[in-house]
């Protein structure tokens, strides 16, 4: 699977993983969005989508971080995180 492709199907499970634990992180939310650019999400099975649905943010972003040059930007920004929150 591309990473456009990946990003398309993780970015909506990472949108509300943030949200329920009311986390602004907008610069991970731009990157992810221009990563994915026009791409649509594939078709994907219901048991992934609703896998994706129970993991938590950190896994999320893990999937995302193996990908080719992202990871050092998402630490980046997970560390920043983890100093907002204290």
């Amino acid at each position: 699977m591309e990473t456009s492709e990946l990003l398309a199907v993780l970015l909506p499970h990472v949108r509300r993983s943030l949200e329920v634990a009311q986390i602004e992180a907008p610069d991970i939310i731009l990157l992810l969005e221009a990563k994915v650019g026009s791409t649509t999400a594939p078709n994907v099975d219901h048991f992934l989508l609703r896998t994706l649905r129970r993991m938590p943010l950190s896994a999320l972003l893990g999937l995302i971080m193996a990908r080719d040059g992202l990871r050092p930007f998402l630490e980046e920004q997970c560390e920043v995180l983890r100093c907002r929150l204290g």
